[in-house]
Order: C-alpha cells, then structure tokens, then sequence
C-alpha cells in the first residue's frame, strides 16, 4: 500500500491512498480554485500558462485570429463534483490562489495498480504549506 512519496525533484510530489475528490476539494475550502485541462505534459501546461489571458471566472486562450478557447473556473463543490465525475482517473488540472496564480499542477497517476495523485508546485514551500499537514 503505498503513501506519500516526494520525487527528487523537491517540488513534486505523489499522494496514494487518499480520495481525489477530497484533495481538490480541501483548495476549494481555502478559497482556491482550478481548472481541469486535456493538457498533461509538464513542459505543455508551461506554455498554456503563459499564453492565456486571466478574466474573472474564466482563463481566455487565443488560438488565432479568430477563435478563443475559454476555461471556467471551477470555485464550488458542486461544481467540482460535476467536473470530476466527467474526468477519468489521469486528470490534469491547474490550482490557482486569489491572484489567480498558479500554485499546483495536479495530475491523476496509476502506479503498481493504485491511483493517486501527482502534484508539482509552482511556488516553492507551498505544498508544504498547503497540503501536507493536512495528509
């Protein structure tokens, strides 16, 4: 049964044995929020992240000329419990805080049959902070 493990990278880290829902939950709770993306490599989320406009309750894309991709934010439970029962176990979502900055990248994992989560700080010392006292 696997548990908490932090990668080498001191910024990463996997969660097992814990319900998803509830972690995504707990940055509702404090007043974060996410967004869910079907973008899953690290490097590709960068890129997103850089080329979005931030609104009010949505993330704006520019992907030309003449067309726009928008993101809402997903800022309550119920709507957190509608998002995830759309997304399979290897979800990819951004966490952001009041500033709508981005604190995590989280991603649904499978690793020797269970399924966990990855999540990649963007803000050092903030999973720390954030998460870990808390599992």
């Amino acid at each position: 049964m696997k548990q908490t493990t932090t990668l080498k990278a001191p910024t990463q880290h996997k969660l097992f044995n814990h319900d998803t829902f509830d972690i995504l939950k707990s940055f509702l709770l404090n007043h974060y929020f996410l967004i869910f993306l079907d973008i899953y490599d690290q490097k590709d989320i960068e890129a997103f992240m850089k080329q979005i406009v931030r609104m009010d309750a949505t993330l704006k894309l520019q992907v030309d000329d003449e067309v726009q991709r928008f993101f809402p934010y997903i800022k309550t439970v119920q709507a957190l419990k509608v998002e995830c029962s759309r997304q399979q176990w290897d979800f990819s979502c951004v966490v952001f805080d009041k500033k709508v900055e981005s604190l995590f990248y989280i991603r649904g994992i499978e690793e020797d049959g269970e399924v966990g989560v990855q999540i990649l700080e963007t803000e050092n010392g903030s999973y720390d902070r954030l998460i870990k006292p808390y599992y």
